[in-house]
C-alpha cells in the first residue's frame, strides 16, 4: 500500500506533507484551510509524560511489563523512524474507546491509575492515522484534559474482584 500523506503545515504543498507508511485510513489527518482536528486518548504520567514503553525523551522504558495483565505488552513497540518524522517527536494514542480497550484491560487501567498514570483526552491538529493507533505531536495539541478511567473501562469489575 502506498503511503498516505499527512499535512504538517497549514498549506497543502506536497513538500510539506509527512508520510504515514502504516496508515490504513482513507481519511488522513490533513490540515486543509480550516484546521482539521481529531480527538485521541493516551495513558501517560502527568508529571513526566512517560508512556507505557517510552519516556518523554524517547528512551525505551517499558513500564507495561510491570502490570499484572499487560494486555498489549507483546506488541512490537521497538523504535521506528516514523516516531521522529519531520524532526518531531510523535506520541502514540488510541483513536477510540474500542481502540483503547484493545490495548489495555480494565485491570491494566486500574493499575496504571494506582501508579500515578492518567487517562488523557487530547484534541490534536497534527497527527498520522495508522491501523491500530494515532501518532500525534505535542506541538499539535489544541486541548487536553484528564478524564476518569471509568470513561473507557469498567473498573468496578476490578474493584469487585479484589
Amino acid at each position: 500500500m502506498p503511503p498516505i500523506m499527512v499535512g504538517s503545515s497549514g498549506n497543502m504543498e506536497p513538500d510539506n506533507w509527512l508520510p504515514c507508511h502504516h496508515a490504513m485510513s482513507t481519511h488522513p489527518g490533513r490540515r486543509e484551510g480550516a484546521m482539521s482536528k481529531i480527538t485521541v486518548f493516551r495513558i501517560e504520567n502527568p508529571v513526566t509524560m512517560h508512556g507505557m514503553w517510552y519516556k518523554l525523551d524517547g528512551s525505551y522504558s517499558p513500564f507495561i511489563f510491570g502490570l499484572t495483565e499487560g494486555k498489549s505488552r507483546d506488541l512490537p513497540m521497538g523504535w521506528d523512524a516514523r516516531y521522529g518524522t519531520g524532526n518531531r517527536r510523535w506520541f502514540s494514542a488510541g483513536k477510540s474507546k474500542a481502540n483503547m480497550n484493545q490495548w489495555f484491560s480494565p485491570r491494566d487501567a486500574f493499575e496504571l491509575k494506582a501508579s500515578g498514570y492518567e487517562l488523557f483526552q487530547f484534541e490534536v491538529s497534527e497527527y498520522m492515522l495508522e491501523e491500530h493507533q494515532v501518532l500525534f505531536t505535542r506541538e499539535g495539541i489544541i486541548r487536553q484534559e484528564i478524564i476518569p478511567i471509568e470513561a473507557l473501562w469498567d473498573i468496578q469489575q476490578v474493584v469487585n474482584a479484589g
